[in-house]
């Protein structure tokens, strides 16, 4: 009882803390709900359609197979259904065709068993299945695994993964090559992800030659971003530090640019890391001379370079995944440097090799004196399985566990939970509401 008083005080703290600038940015935070009440987004059901074709099939009309296609590949897949007298939840039903007996499974994130994705087959004919009820502001992607080899992807060493994976042939919204996207009919628009035309641009180049560290001993490309009406006079600009994903996936610039022109936040300057062949995943794994060399090294070379600020309360560490999880290390190690962690879907439940225990991290915060840092923690609900292996914590529950350390331990923390997976769209969805939650234009509180 005293630990469920305490949230609710930190709770009602850190979302009274400030009223936003204009009615956008309010906008944007209602968009976001904190789901405490289960992780379960995705359960199990049956589809009424499905339902009324198979009775017509029991009664000899076969032609309503062929009709029941027809639709499906003229609407899309998957078959959405509102479900009457509930308005938070839809059915999806997930089709693939076949006449010949078939293992397929939905790769998705609907939980961690794999024989639970498995799709059905209706009756003797060629539709295979598999319908869930969710909330209906989910945005997700999937992909089907047909006939792999591999089935049911377990190994006595490590994780197998399925070799024959595919998008829905019958989903025309897709993400890149391999995976199909659903965007369910509330889910949180992309808006600010959108090239708008009237809307002025930043400047994105590349540092010639690459940046060579003397602390790592290797060399990388790195990338900036200058906002529209970039000048080396006035006040120096809030610095945000994240890696190359967020030019190549998503798109930070343009994000800017429009979050910008409303006035949502400040003229900002990026720095975006590339990381050297090989080196991605030491780096990112809480390595101390990676954080010396973007504290000591690297932004120090770009304040310089790009007129930025030297006041960690306006300056950003950012990243999505295990990106998201070294953000935090590196202001860890380096407050006097950064001020802020904006982690997306963060990979808390990592420790090092050798550790007992999972979350290493959390137990760093949880055991050393408070650092002037504030966090923003974004993760999906979708993000409910185990992570890698069995286990360990999964990214919703590790994302939900540091955030309880850090708000018991008195940290400034906004924390967001959005109907998604371990995804570019996640993070597409929460990335605005962070950039305004770290360095956006406040006025001061109602008294």
């Amino acid at each position: 009882m005293r630990r469920l008083l305490i949230e609710a005080i930190f709770f009602l703290l850190f979302c009274c803390s400030y009223l936003p600038r204009n009615s956008e940015a309010t906008k944007i935070r209602k968009l976001f709900t904190i789901q405490e009440s289960g992780t379960a987004t995705a359960e199990i059901s049956a589809s009424p359609r499905l339902n009324s074709l198979e009775k017509e099939l029991k009664t000899g009309n076969r032609a309503a197979l062929e009709s029941f296609w027809q639709e499906a590949i003229g609407k899309g897949a998957p078959l959405v259904e509102l479900i009457q007298g509930d308005a938070q939840n839809i059915l999806v039903t997930f089709l693939w065709r076949s006449k010949d007996e078939a293992r397929i499974v939905l790769m998705s994130e609907f939980g961690h068993n794999v024989r639970s994705r498995l799709l059905t087959r209706l009756l003797d004919t060629d539709i295979w299945y598999k319908t869930y009820r969710m909330r209906n502001d989910g945005r997700f992607l999937y992909q089907f695994s047909v006939n792999d080899p591999d089935f049911p992807f377990e190994g006595n060493a490590e994780t197998k993964y399925p070799t024959n994976s595919q998008p829905d042939p019958l989903n025309p919204h897709r993400w890149g090559s391999t995976h199909s996207l659903v965007e369910l009919p509330a889910a949180p628009p992309l808006t600010w992800s959108a090239r708008q035309p009237d809307v002025p641009k930043g400047v994105v180049g590349q540092i010639k030659p690459d940046f060579k560290s003397s602390i790592l001993n290797n060399e990388r490309r790195i990338f900036i971003y200058k906002p529209p009406g970039f000048t080396s006079d006035g006040e120096p600009y809030p610095l945000v530090v994240v890696g190359t994903t967020y030019i190549s996936t998503i798109p930070l610039p343009v994000m800017l640019d429009n979050l910008q022109a409303k006035g949502l936040i400040s003229p900002t300057v990026v720095v975006f890391i590339d990381y050297p062949q090989g080196a991605r995943d030491r780096e990112l794994s809480c390595d101390p001379k990676y954080g010396d060399f973007l504290a000591k090294e690297l932004v120090p070379s770009i304040r310089e370079r790009l007129h930025a600020t030297s006041d960690p309360s306006r300056t950003i560490i950012g990243g999505a995944s295990i990106s998201g999880f070294s953000a935090a290390c590196v202001a860890f190690q380096h407050p006097e440097v950064f001020g802020n962690v904006l982690s997306q879907s963060g990979s808390f439940w990592w420790s090092p090799t050798g550790e007992v225990e999972d979350q290493w991290l959390l137990r760093q915060f949880a055991v050393s004196p408070n650092l002037p840092i504030r966090f923003y923690l974004s993760v999906g609900l979708l993000e409910s399985g185990y992570a890698f292996r069995d286990g360990l914590i999964s990214m919703l529950h590790a994302n939900r566990h540091l955030r309880d350390v850090l708000q018991a331990k008195g940290y400034a923390v906004e924390y967001r939970e959005v109907n998604g997976g371990h995804d570019p769209y996640n993070w597409q969805a929460t990335l605005p509401d962070g950039l305004i939650t770290l360095i956006g234009k406040k006025i001061p509180k109602v008294k």
